[in-house]
């Protein structure tokens, strides 16, 4: 189990924050963007989830002699035990 990674959500991209409280793991989830929200609502209302993380943990990456970094949105645990890192984003079409 994770516990999620304290950001500074003024460093963060964009201007839409979310608290909310989750039923689910008793406790208040922060989202940083209105994708983050509706894959949280998603997790939230899917009984075969029975755990879930945002922002779970820090990737390093080496790129082109530099490091860097990234942190996905949400670590899913599914009832069965299969777990899930999830980045949520748009498609640009």
């Amino acid at each position: 189990m994770y516990n999620p990674l304290v950001t500074n959500i003024s460093n963060k991209y964009g201007n839409i924050h979310w608290k909310s409280k989750s039923l689910k793991i008793d406790r208040e989830v922060f989202l940083y963007s209105d994708l983050e929200y509706d894959n949280w609502l998603t997790v939230e209302c899917n009984p075969s989830i029975i755990n879930f993380c945002e922002q779970p943990f820090l990737i390093k990456i080496p790129y082109n002699n530099t490091i860097r970094t990234s942190i996905p949105d949400m670590w899913i645990l599914y009832d069965n035990g299969d777990e899930e890192i999830v980045e949520v984003n748009t498609l640009m079409i």
